[in-house]
């Protein structure tokens, strides 16, 4: 694998990186079932690796390989992302993936493409038996001299389940735990933020005064916690 580091058109840093998938034509390839992931590698300073269906994903069209960016980090990211395959031909296999803020250990801490390419194509093109994909990566907000970034935002992520600061106690309860005294998931919050990010939450705790939690009884404590980081 490789890297480096380029200037787009519009003048924006832009980090690539070149991932190898070695022996690609005997890989397993069973549809969804089949899935190799790369070594993790380093872009924007973040640790990233690529996902590849030899046999293409659920959704994909037959013959199709998919491949998926996966984000590996602790902190989010918001990046472009473009994935290519070179060939011999100049028939390049393209996709370009939106922008996305990517959020370890979330829904939002990966994103792919179920066509990227013809297995076929792929085949015809392979270098040295493996197929290369190259990763090109951006921001579409770079820093520029003497901007000061904004930290409100990351003030108030550092305030998330702050159970020194919170006015609002949630209990999420979830099905395997109703029969069980005292089983649910503890979650903390601000009436303040639920006020204009979370109002059905707010109008729940609005009366309250933090001393007591709130039950929920409709969510599973994971899904509740990514709408709590959402909020805020």
């Amino acid at each position: 694998m490789s890297n480096g580091t380029s200037t787009s058109a519009t003048k924006l840093p832009v980090e690539t990186f070149e991932v190898r998938f070695d022996g690609f034509e005997g890989l397993p390839a069973r549809k969804t079932l089949d899935m190799v992931e790369s070594q993790e590698f380093t872009c924007f300073g973040h640790q990233w690796s690529l996902g590849l269906y030899p046999g293409g994903h659920h959704f994909s069209s037959d013959g199709m390989v998919s491949v998926c960016l996966y984000y590996k980090s602790e902190d989010s990211v918001k990046v472009h992302a473009t994935l290519i395959a070179p060939s011999d031909d100049n028939q390049a296999s393209y996709t370009s993936l939106k922008e996305m803020e990517y959020v370890p250990d979330s829904l939002n801490h990966s994103m792919g493409t179920i066509n990227f390419a013809k297995r076929s194509t792929i085949i015809d093109s392979l270098q040295d038996e493996a197929l290369v994909i190259q990763v090109q990566m951006w921001q579409s907000k770079p820093i520029m001299p003497g901007y000061l970034d904004n930290q409100f935002g990351k003030i108030m992520l550092k305030n998330v389940m702050d159970e020194e600061s919170a006015d609002v106690i949630f209990e999420v309860i979830s099905d395997d735990a109703m029969t069980d005294e005292n089983m649910g998931t503890i979650f903390h919050a601000h009436h303040l933020i639920l006020q204009d990010c979370a109002p059905y939450h707010y109008n729940l705790c609005a009366s309250g005064d933090g001393s007591f939690a709130i039950p929920i009884a409709d969510v599973k404590p994971k899904i509740f916690n990514h709408m709590l980081y959402y909020a805020y």
